[in-house]
Protein backbone atom coordinates (compact mmCIF):
# COMPACT_ATOMS: atom_id res chain seq x y z
CA UNK A 1 0.00 0.00 0.00
CA UNK A 2 1.62 3.44 -1.04
CA UNK A 3 2.33 6.04 2.20
CA UNK A 4 0.34 9.45 2.10
CA UNK A 5 3.76 10.57 0.43
CA UNK A 6 3.64 8.92 -2.58
CA UNK A 7 0.45 9.29 -3.03
CA UNK A 8 0.27 13.45 -2.33
CA UNK A 9 3.58 12.88 -5.46
CA UNK A 10 1.52 10.89 -7.50
CA UNK A 11 -1.17 13.34 -7.20
CA UNK A 12 1.12 16.45 -7.63
CA UNK A 13 2.25 14.88 -10.97
CA UNK A 14 -1.28 14.39 -12.47
CA UNK A 15 -2.02 17.55 -11.12
CA UNK A 16 0.69 19.39 -13.19
CA UNK A 17 0.30 16.58 -16.05
CA UNK A 18 -3.21 18.11 -16.36
CA UNK A 19 -2.36 21.27 -16.42
CA UNK A 20 -0.07 21.18 -19.33
CA UNK A 21 -0.78 21.46 -22.81
CA UNK A 22 -0.61 17.67 -23.45
CA UNK A 23 -3.07 16.61 -20.33
CA UNK A 24 -5.46 19.43 -21.51
CA UNK A 25 -5.90 17.61 -25.13
CA UNK A 26 -5.79 14.42 -23.54
CA UNK A 27 -9.19 15.33 -20.92
CA UNK A 28 -10.50 16.94 -23.25
CA UNK A 29 -10.08 14.06 -26.08
CA UNK A 30 -11.16 11.39 -23.58
CA UNK A 31 -14.44 13.79 -22.56
CA UNK A 32 -15.31 13.96 -26.57
CA UNK A 33 -15.03 10.32 -27.45
CA UNK A 34 -16.55 9.26 -24.23
CA UNK A 35 -19.73 11.65 -24.87
CA UNK A 36 -20.20 10.32 -28.05
CA UNK A 37 -19.78 6.75 -27.48
CA UNK A 38 -22.07 7.54 -23.88
CA UNK A 39 -24.70 8.87 -26.72
CA UNK A 40 -25.24 6.04 -28.36
CA UNK A 41 -26.83 3.89 -25.66
CA UNK A 42 -29.95 3.09 -26.54
CA UNK A 43 -32.90 4.25 -24.04
CA UNK A 44 -33.25 3.79 -20.81
CA UNK A 45 -29.69 2.83 -20.70
CA UNK A 46 -28.13 6.16 -21.68
CA UNK A 47 -26.73 7.79 -18.59
CA UNK A 48 -27.92 11.11 -19.50
CA UNK A 49 -27.35 12.80 -16.68
CA UNK A 50 -23.67 11.40 -16.52
CA UNK A 51 -23.62 12.90 -20.09
CA UNK A 52 -24.41 16.30 -19.75
CA UNK A 53 -21.90 16.66 -16.72
CA UNK A 54 -19.18 15.41 -19.10
CA UNK A 55 -20.50 18.28 -21.73
CA UNK A 56 -20.29 20.95 -19.08
CA UNK A 57 -16.65 19.85 -18.18
CA UNK A 58 -16.20 19.68 -21.87
CA UNK A 59 -17.10 22.81 -22.84
CA UNK A 60 -15.79 24.94 -19.78
CA UNK A 61 -12.81 23.35 -18.82
CA UNK A 62 -11.24 20.92 -21.31
CA UNK A 63 -12.63 22.25 -25.24
CA UNK A 64 -9.94 21.80 -26.94
CA UNK A 65 -11.10 18.91 -28.88
CA UNK A 66 -14.18 19.60 -29.63
CA UNK A 67 -12.50 22.71 -30.84
CA UNK A 68 -10.09 20.83 -33.02
CA UNK A 69 -12.92 18.37 -34.73
CA UNK A 70 -15.13 21.58 -35.79
CA UNK A 71 -11.99 23.08 -37.96
CA UNK A 72 -11.25 19.89 -39.25
CA UNK A 73 -7.85 19.43 -37.74
CA UNK A 74 -8.54 15.97 -37.23
CA UNK A 75 -5.03 14.41 -37.46
CA UNK A 76 -2.38 16.56 -35.89
CA UNK A 77 0.04 14.85 -35.59
CA UNK A 78 3.75 15.96 -37.06
CA UNK A 79 6.99 15.52 -35.89
CA UNK A 80 6.97 18.85 -34.27
CA UNK A 81 4.07 18.06 -32.63
CA UNK A 82 4.94 14.82 -31.54
CA UNK A 83 8.36 16.19 -29.99
CA UNK A 84 6.25 18.81 -28.26
CA UNK A 85 4.32 16.32 -26.63
CA UNK A 86 7.27 14.04 -25.77
CA UNK A 87 9.33 17.06 -23.97
CA UNK A 88 6.30 18.60 -22.26
CA UNK A 89 5.78 14.40 -20.73
CA UNK A 90 7.32 11.21 -19.68
CA UNK A 91 3.49 10.18 -19.58
CA UNK A 92 3.19 8.92 -23.28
Amino acid sequence: MPTNDEVDHKGSEAAEFVNSHRGQYIMSQALYIAIEVMKQVDGEFQERSNIKDMEYLRDNLWPMYTEIQAMGLNNLTTPETAQCAEGESDNG
